[in-house]
């Protein structure tokens, strides 16, 4: 009643390799919840493989991901695309010029370049840049380093994004995860989000989550349909469409 069935030995013996491998991912879930102190590395985490649940060992992941002019598998200008302000992205361990004495930090803090300040006086640390631009970089660690879980889910995906750069990313976030072997689950409250998602291809799957009037939760999957692609295709995106209550899992409020 308290352990999940993956971690239970098969009383059958050995189960059939598609089962194991399931077993495998399924052990490896995990929720990551990002919280901002613990992104700029002013709290602790617990461990969890690259990166903590809400975000601690960021910098260590980026350290990691970060070589010569990539981050992962991604070239470092599509990287500074999300990041429009930023020249560089790296890791550093705290200096006084980064990072004041007194604010507690780990061994290593995520550094920044930016482009707009004076040269000798632009770089930044974790704890003075915007937390969006931490959550972008969490977001990342956790889609490319190979110790990150082959099965995932974040919550709240649109956490302290601005709602075109959320979209954005979500499009990047999908290019990559479809491109590699890792799944990803994400739950979001911006509309602007589903419009990075091309609902015509089945691996992209839109679930509208409710709770029912005896408060059973109740998940529904968005089909692509033909009435759904007219839609789309005369103006109406995913957006509108969620926000006028055509998809569900929105507040009954007048």
């Amino acid at each position: 009643p308290t352990r999940s069935v993956a971690q239970s030995p098969s009383p059958f013996g050995p189960p059939p390799a598609s089962v194991g491998r399931l077993m495998e991912q399924l052990q490896g879930f995990a929720i990551f919840d990002p919280q901002t102190p613990v992104l700029r590395a002013t709290q602790t985490d617990y461990g969890w493989g690259a990166v903590g649940i809400h975000g601690g060992r960021l910098a260590e992941a980026v350290s990691e991901l970060r070589a010569g002019a990539r981050f992962g598998p991604m070239p470092l200008g599509e990287l500074l695309e999300l990041l429009d302000w930023a020249s560089d992205v790296s890791a550093a361990q705290p200096t006084p010029d980064l990072l004041s004495p007194s604010v507690p930090a780990s061994r290593q803090i995520v550094r920044f370049v930016d482009k707009y300040m004076k040269r000798g006086r632009n770089k930044l640390s974790g704890y003075d840049a915007s937390e969006g631009a931490l959550y972008v970089l969490f977001v990342l660690a956790l889609v490319f380093h190979p110790r990150a879980p082959s099965f995932l889910a974040i919550e709240n995906f649109d956490h302290a994004l601005h709602a075109r750069l959320a979209r954005r990313l979500m499009s990047v976030v999908a290019e990559y995860v479809l491109g590699g072997s890792r799944q990803v689950i994400v739950t979001t409250q911006n509309p602007l989000v589903l419009d990075a998602l091309d609902l015509a291809d089945d691996r992209i799957r839109l679930l509208a989550v409710n709770r029912t009037g005896s408060g059973h939760t109740s998940v529904r999957r968005i089909v692509h349909t033909e009435a759904l692609a007219k839609s789309l295709k005369e103006g109406l995106t995913l957006s509108r469409l969620w926000v006028q209550g055509w998809l569900g899992a929105v507040p009954e409020l007048m």
